[in-house]
């Protein structure tokens, strides 16, 4: 029943918040209106690239899906404090959400090693995950420690997000992979996406905008929605019902991270110049 639960979190407001990428995209680019094509072409060619890719190098695809939504996910928590050196937020971004991704992996490693071995053919052990964990989180701290002795973030800021991820982590210990998962997903990266999202678009957070919000994105989602019911009609009693769900996940994941991302940089650039 939670694992359902989870499901309708994630196929809900989780595919919701990267249906609207192509809105994202015309507002960060000016001149969208005189490129729509080529811009639609580079961002649907990039989804079938990682699909392609996918069925001939599944092991890559996915630590690549893994690193770049490590740093998708600290991104969305940390991107409002852009005042410190580039490369070292950008590191931060990276071992946060490394940080959670390991640590959702290793309250829940005997489902993460059978679905890694169903998409890879390869065993990982449960080990595996408390070492990548370790070294995750010596990461974070480090990176944390170096902007609080260059007095780049304030350490109140820092203890609020280590007590962010305590609090995520007790969700995971709690909770089975797809539903803590879920929980994560929707409420600690979706919904302050969305919000994140809206008012860049409208340039406020209300109902009227979250309505018009809707309603722009409902057409991606329902495609995206009646694509995975027509997977899983076909393949749900194989296996490969797994893989296909997954590289479909991935390979919308890696344009919706690049747009974001230059949502962020739009965004605030245009707030350090005010």
């Amino acid at each position: 029943m939670l694992d359902i639960s989870g499901l309708f979190l994630v196929l809900s407001l989780g595919l919701l918040h990267g249906a609207n990428d192509l809105s994202l995209i015309k507002k960060i680019k000016l001149n969208y209106s005189q490129k729509i094509t080529s811009y639609t072409l580079v961002y649907l060619s990039l989804v079938l690239l990682v699909l392609g890719a996918f069925y001939f190098i599944p092991v890559i695809i996915l630590v690549a899906f893994i690193l770049i939504s490590a740093y998708h996910f600290g991104e969305q928590h940390l991107q409002m404090n852009r005042k410190f050196t580039k490369p070292l937020f950008k590191f931060i971004y990276f071992t946060f959400g490394l940080s959670i991704l390991i640590g959702l992996f290793f309250f829940n490693s005997a489902s993460t090693s059978e679905i890694i071995s169903d998409i890879t053919n390869y065993s990982i052990p449960a080990y595996f995950y408390q070492y990548a964990l370790f070294f995750a989180l010596t990461l974070l701290m480090i990176s944390f420690l170096l902007v609080l002795l260059r007095n780049e973030l304030k350490l109140i800021f820092v203890l609020k997000k280590i007590f962010d991820l305590v609090l995520v982590f007790s969700v995971f210990y709690f909770s089975e992979l797809l539903f803590g998962f879920a929980i994560y997903f929707v409420f600690w990266h979706t919904l302050p996406s969305l919000n994140d999202q809206i008012k860049f678009l409208y340039g406020e957070n209300s109902k009227a905008t979250w309505l018009t919000y809707l309603k722009k994105s409902l057409p991606i989602w329902l495609i995206s929605i009646l694509g995975l019911f027509l997977l899983y009609y076909l393949f749900g009693n194989d296996n490969l019902y797994l893989s296909i769900m997954f590289a479909f996940i991935a390979a919308v994941t890696f344009p919706h991270v690049i747009v974001i991302e230059r949502m962020f940089e739009k965004y605030n650039s245009k707030n350090l110049n005010q």
